[in-house]
């Protein structure tokens, strides 16, 4: 196993932001920085990590509002999926207008497409896109089904809610019969929430009753 994932709790929402780390090369990413800037940049202290790259999951203000902090000290390019780039433009959508944000849009550098590999050293991260929560959310596989980072496509005993701009239920029960249908039991990591597994979410998530 090469690929490390650190949780880092940044919200009163529960957010679990991200810090994925190459462990052969020391390579590393930060996923959905969320509001709190403090306990990301002293996980990446602690880990003595220089992340290469901010990557998103999608676009909702409670998964990117800690960008600017990060940036303010490093030179760090933003991924995200085509389909949520107007997220980072606009605080209609992104929803900081709801929690009193002054949002500065901002361009990202690197669009995300469906079956994209990034290379971390020797830790692959496959892009899945799965949309619903977002028209652009995405989903990581880790190694080959090592591990899945699934923003808030799925929570333990929950999914992503769809009434927020973009959302599309349809879409989202979609995307998860794929990740269901592709994945045997990996451990899989939300955007809120403890880490669960896909076995444990198929015997006991309500909202996956039905999905094949």
């Amino acid at each position: 196993m090469t690929a490390k994932i650190l949780p880092v709790a940044t919200s009163e929402l529960d957010n679990r932001s991200l810090v994925v780390i190459d462990e052969a090369s020391g390579r590393g990413l930060v996923i959905d920085p969320s509001f709190e800037p403090g306990p990301m940049k002293r996980a990446l202290a602690d880990c003595g990590l220089e992340p290469e790259a901010i990557l998103l999951t999608h676009g909702h203000i409670d998964h990117i509002a800690g960008i600017p902090a990060l940036r303010a000290t490093r030179s760090l390019p933003v991924w995200i999926h085509p389909l949520d780039a107007p997220w980072l433009r606009d605080p209609m959508i992104n929803g900081s207008m709801l929690f009193n944000i002054a949002w500065k849009p901002l361009e990202p550098d690197r669009l995300l497409a469906d079956g994209e590999v990034i290379q971390l050293g020797e830790t692959t991260l496959r892009v899945l896109h799965t949309p619903g929560h977002t028209p652009g959310s995405v989903t990581l596989d880790v190694n080959d089904g090592e591990a899945l980072i699934v923003g808030d496509l799925l929570f333990k005993g929950s999914v992503g809610r769809t009434d927020l701009p973009g959302g599309d239920w349809d879409a989202l029960q979609t995307s998860l019969k794929r990740v269901l249908a592709e994945f045997d039991d990996p451990p899989v990591h939300s955007g809120h929430g403890e880490a669960t597994t896909l076995d444990e979410e198929r015997r006991g998530n309500p909202f996956l009753e039905g999905l094949k």
